[in-house]
Parts: C-alpha cells; sequence; structure tokens
C-alpha cells in the first residue's frame, strides 16, 4: 500500500498540514470528503479505516 497524500487536521478537518506525494488525488475534495465524515457522522458509529470513492481514509486521534 501506497500513500497518496498526508493530512494532519484539527478536530473539524480542517487542514494543519498536508502533503501531496504522488498528485493523483484532488486534494481539495478529499479534505471536503474527510472533514464531513468528521463533522456528519456520529461517534459511536465512526471506524479508523474508511473508503469513499476509491480513496482510502484513516482517521487517528490523539488526546493530549
Amino acid at each position: 500500500m501506497v500513500a497518496s497524500a498526508i493530512f494532519i487536521t484539527d478536530l473539524t478537518g480542517k487542514p494543519l498540514i498536508s502533503r501531496n506525494y504522488r498528485g493523483d488525488i484532488p486534494l481539495t475534495s478529499s479534505i471536503e470528503t474527510f472533514a464531513r465524515y468528521l463533522l456528519e457522522v456520529e461517534e459511536d458509529v465512526k471506524t479508523p479505516v474508511f473508503h469513499v470513492d476509491s480513496a482510502g481514509e484513516f482517521v487517528g486521534r490523539e488526546d493530549v
């Protein structure tokens, strides 16, 4: 498996740091999809890995 892009976001899905490695995914729509998932899906239903279209998304959370 290869990562096309990596985003570090705040809790609302706003990107703080991003890196596009391969340039094969539209970054704006990927960020919007991820942010929508964070805001619209209820906490008890969220999974750490989910797929939208052909892109796999990963949610990792660190509480400080």
